[in-house]
This record gives C-alpha cells, sequence and structure tokens, in this order.
C-alpha cells in the first residue's frame, strides 16, 4: 500500500497531472461520427488556476459552476461562472484572510442542492488547515458548516472529496485520509480515510472509518492516487445505497468498490484481485457509476499495461467485466491514459476523457523528458465498443482534462483541462457537440 507523506498531503495546494492531442478516431458507439470539439472558456482570463479533480454543475438558468484549486486574491483557488452567453466570472476568491478560515484549494467541484444554494469542499484551509465544508449561494455569499481534524489524529476525516446529495436531504462524502491513525498499514498519523454526513445546517457524522478491519478488508484510501489529497466521489444507487472506491485495501490491497447505507453501515461491493502483469482485470478503481441498465461501471488506474487504466462493468450481482483497456500499444497511446470518470449521456453511450495519451505536443512531464501528450476524450458503450473521439492538439488549445463531464440541458458535454489555453496555460473550459439530445 502506498503511504501518505506530508509531502503528498500538500499536493492539494498544487495539483499537477501528467499528460498532454486535434484530432478524433475510431468508429462505433452512437452518437455523432465526428464530434465538435471548442473551447468555451479560459480560466486564466479570471486569475484562475487548475481546476483539479472538477466536474462543472448547471444551474436552472443554464450557467455552469466550477471550482479551481489555485488562483484568486488569495491564491487558494475559486468558485467561477460561465454564463449560458458564454460570459467567465468570478464568484467566490478563497483565503481573503491570513490562515484560510474559509477554506482553501477546492479541488472537487460543487453540488446544487434542493435548496438553490451550491455545497461544496475544500482541501485546505478551514480551522485545522485540513479542509472544510461549505455553502454558497448563487450571488457567492459563502458560509463554513464544518472543518475537518477538530480533533487530535483527525478521527472525523481529513482532505474531503465531493459531496452528494443523497434521497434524505443530506450530504455524504469521503475523506482521503484521516479516522484511524493507529492502525500500522495507515499513514500516521493520518489514517486512510473515512465516509461521512453532514446536515445541511452543518451536523456532522463520521460513518466509517477505512482499514477498520484487519489487512485493511474494507477498503483504504478513497482518493486518487496522481493527488492522494483529493478524494472520490460517491453515489446514490437504485437501491438507496451509497457506492464508492477506494484505491487500496480489499483482499489484494489493489483496492475495491464499497457499498454503505445512509445510516453507516458498510461492505465491500467488489474486491479487485491482485495486480499481476499484465494486470488483465484492473486495479485501484477512481470512480464509479450505475448505468441506466441497473449494472455499475467505471475506471481503474491500472488495466492490462499496468499504469495506463481500464474501464469495467459490475452487474448488481457482482460479475465483473473488464469493458476496455487503454492500450498505449503505440507511441504516445493514441487511445489515451489515466481515465477520469464516466457520464452516461442521453444516447446511452458513456464518456470520458483521459489525462495524458494522444498527440504528443505538450510540455514535458521531467526536464529530460521528450514532450508529454495532451489528453483525450473517448466514447464507450454499456457492451465496451470503444471511440477515440477526439485528441487534444497542444497546450495552446488544452492539456490534460480532469474530472467527469457534464450533459447539460442543452445535450451539449462540458468539461476542464487543469492547463493549457493561450491566456496563462490555467486551463479551460471545453464543450463537445455530438449530436446527443438533452436529457
Amino acid at each position: 500500500m502506498t503511504r501518505l507523506t506530508m509531502a503528498a498531503v500538500t499536493l492539494a495546494w498544487g495539483i499537477a497531472l501528467a499528460g498532454c492531442g486535434g484530432a478524433g478516431g475510431g468508429s462505433g458507439g452512437g452518437g455523432s461520427s465526428s464530434p465538435q470539439v471548442a473551447t468555451v472558456a479560459r480560466l486564466g482570463l479570471i486569475g484562475a488556476s487548475i481546476p483539479a479533480n472538477m466536474t462543472l454543475v448547471e444551474a436552472p438558468d443554464g450557467d455552469l459552476y466550477g471550482t479551481t484549486s489555485k488562483g484568486g486574491g488569495g491564491g487558494a483557488g475559486m468558485v467561477f461562472k460561465v454564463s449560458s452567453q458564454g460570459t467567465l466570472s468570478v464568484v467566490y476568491q478563497f483565503c481573503p484572510a491570513l490562515d484560510c478560515p474559509d477554506g482553501g484549494s477546492p479541488a472537487d467541484g460543487l453540488v446544487l442542492a434542493g435548496d438553490g444554494n451550491f455545497y461544496g469542499t475544500t482541501t485546505g484551509g478551514g480551522a485545522n488547515n485540513a479542509g472544510t465544508v461549505f455553502k454558497m449561494t448563487p450571488a457567492g455569499v459563502l458560509t463554513t458548516l464544518y472543518s475537518f481534524c477538530a480533533q487530535k489524529a483527525c478521527p472525523d476525516g481529513a482532505f474531503p472529496g465531493p459531496l452528494i446529495q443523497a434521497s434524505d436531504g443530506n450530504f455524504y462524502g469521503a475523506a482521503s485520509t484521516g479516522g484511524i491513525s493507529d492502525n500500522p498499514v495507515c499513514p500516521e498519523p493520518f489514517g486512510c480515510g473515512t465516509v461521512f454526513k453532514i446536515t445541511p445546517t452543518g451536523v456532522f457524522s463520521t460513518l466509517h472509518q477505512f482499514c477498520a478491519e484487519q489487512l485493511c478488508l474494507d477498503g483504504a484510501q478513497p482518493g486518487i492516487a496522481s493527488n492522494p489529497s483529493t478524494g472520490i466521489g460517491l453515489i446514490q444507487a437504485s437501491d438507496g445505497n451509497l457506492y464508492g472506491t477506494t484505491q487500496y485495501g480489499g483482499g489484494a490491497d489493489a483496492g475495491e468498490i464499497f457499498r454503505v447505507t445512509l445510516d453507516g453501515t458498510l461492505s465491500t461491493f467488489y474486491s479487485f484481485p491482485a495486480c499481476s502483469s499484465p494486470c488483465t482485470l484492473g486495479a485501484h478503481p477512481t470512480s464509479v457509476t450505475q448505468g441506466e441498465d441497473g449494472n455499475f461501471y467505471g475506471v481503474a488506474q491500472a488495466g492490462a499495461n499496468q499504469a495506463e487504466g481500464s474501464i469495467f462493468r459490475i452487474t448488481v450481482t457482482g460479475v465483473f467485466t473488464v469493458l476496455y483497456n487503454f492500450s498505449c500499444a503505440q507511441e504516445n497511446c493514441p487511445d489515451g491514459a489515466e481515465p477520469n470518470g464516466l457520464t452516461q449521456a442521453t444516447d446511452g453511450n458513456f464518456y470520458g476523457t483521459t489525462a495524458s495519451g494522444g498527440i504528443a505536443n505538450c510540455p514535458p512531464i521531467g526536464p529530460n523528458s521528450p514532450p508529454s501528450p495532451c489528453g483525450t476524450i473517448f466514447r464507450s458503450t454499456p457492451g465496451g465498443t470503444f471511440t477515440s473521439i477526439y485528441q487534444f492538439p497542444s497546450m495552446q488549445v488544452g492539456w490534460s482534462p480532469t474530472g467527469s463531464l457534464l450533459q447539460a440541458s442543452s445535450g451539449i458535454l462540458y468539461g476542464v483541462t487543469v492547463a493549457g489555453g493561450s491566456d496563462g496555460g490555467d486551463g479551460i473550459v471545453f464543450s463537445v457537440s455530438a449530436g446527443l439530445p438533452p436529457p
């Protein structure tokens, strides 16, 4: 198991993903045969930087909201808005005061709640510099609801991931560290993560501390390996339970998909097997979603070619199938590598992005490295027919897409890149017009 260090934890304040291709490619999978990709906004224009592991959210008026982990007056990130007319503006800037009591580095986007307000988390700042949960009005009035690491050794968790509002009206999430601190498997003093609940008024409960079972059979570290301080998101499935992933733990320390009831009873839904070479069944999952057919679909960071990643499906009875292994059989991995989360669109297919792979026209990832691939956009049918539909062509267009894609009310898909764009290279908001019907 990879152990967290303080250096890894501080990545939340300066995230860099490896990767950077605009040609489409492949065939099959439905939707438009030639999706059109366009730059909607360049985040450097408002001083924003690095939208991290963030998925956009659409407000009822069609405006898009998102977060960046850096930039703004305090340098600790911001909430931004892209209006339905394409105007980019700042909604809130974090860390206006010393020590960032309102939080800093909001790496995981927002959720629009039933009360019309936005809720989210930060991976830094707060009363204990371990992240916060906040509420924000559409006008940008922010209220800090909870600061993590309220007690010594952070039994409540630290460095939280994104929130989900469940059917009971409360918010749920996972923190990548904190929890049990005296388990030798977990990185002392941080622990291997938690699952938590918080009400709209800020009443907080820790539902589960990972690595509570011997050898961490219940999972460990619900975070992203390239940035361990960033957590993963939960989903609420049709059975009413919450599902999520851990990077490590489980029977073979290769990660698992867990299920947790709203009252906090956690069980293992699927444990990834030991990852030998090649890693044909995948390992170290980073996201999961439920398809229209009731099955679960997700991505793992390891696949048949180890670090390139895979797409998988699991039935409700636990039957596991690898749908696609990102092969990297050709130079620069034209089909992509390091996949982000999946979004099932109205054509029934799954759309996603890869942080790297594609055309090698972006900056090298090391001082003596060649130019690196810029990332890709792909489509996969529920049966696993894979199509690479776009390769980011250069740093000026966009480098290393991140998070899941959002299908807006127009039917258009929207996403972000962590870098690139002509205005300082601080990331872009892009659109994918694939002829999809509105939701």
